[in-house]
């Protein structure tokens, strides 16, 4: 268990790091860390990132590896810079690497700060990391308003991976009743287009993106 007082010297940091980035609007990402370029996501991965950079985004991934890796990299070829990411490794003291992302040390923060400055999220095939930030952003979005952003599933149509993952899940969920409500699952996207299309509906809902003063994570610390 961390002491409160290197939890609190890390929020600072983090807070620090994200406002020099304050007027760039950020779409975070959860994918893989192991899927490479032979795997059907990788190009989606890869065309995500230019996406989000085209539209004048930034794209946050929590490494630079595997498909984030891909989202990274089509990011920054589009527009240098556009890509960065929330590294962590416990136990290593934060702050900003030479690279210019941002490395935690604490798992929980860092997926805190991948909501609250987030515009909307994009979720990729993953494993186990990738899953625990998507019911990250599940529980949070439920329990708290104020960390309600818009996300979205993609997916490759010719090799699904959240159709078959989700739909169970949620009949059971039903079945037992075990939620009061039905739970909210994004939508499924079959192009990096699309998925950003999908936020976009949301964004013009709400005004969303017109509210980038409201920097959550620092309001919180």
């Amino acid at each position: 268990m961390f002491p409160e007082s290197e939890s609190c010297s890390e929020i600072a940091l983090a807070c620090a790091f994200f406002r020099g980035l304050q007027a760039v609007p950020k779409i975070s990402v959860f994918a893989s860390s192991s899927l490479d370029a032979t795997d059907s996501a990788w190009s989606l991965a890869k065309e995500l990132g230019g996406e989000i950079a085209a539209e004048g985004f930034l794209a946050l991934a929590g490494g630079r590896d595997g498909l984030m890796g891909a989202v990274l990299e089509g990011a920054n070829a589009v527009n240098p810079g556009s890509g960065v990411a929330l590294l962590c490794r416990p136990g290593c003291s934060p702050g900003k690497t030479p690279q210019g992302d941002f490395l935690f040390g604490q798992f929980f923060l860092r997926k805190q700060f991948f909501l609250t400055e987030s515009e909307g999220i994009v979720v990729l095939p993953g494993g186990y990391g990738t899953l625990d930030e998507l019911f990250f952003w599940l529980a949070t979005s439920r329990l708290d308003g104020s960390y309600q952003v818009p996300a979205v599933f993609l997916d490759d149509p010719e090799n699904p991976f959240w159709p078959i993952l989700w739909r169970p899940l949620l009949e059971k969920l039903s079945e037992r009743r075990v939620v009061p409500d039905p739970p909210f699952v994004p939508a499924v996207s079959f192009s990096a287009r699309e998925a950003l299309l999908s936020l976009r509906e949301h964004w013009l809902k709400d005004g969303r993106v017109s509210h980038l003063h409201r920097n959550q994570g620092e309001r919180r610390a």
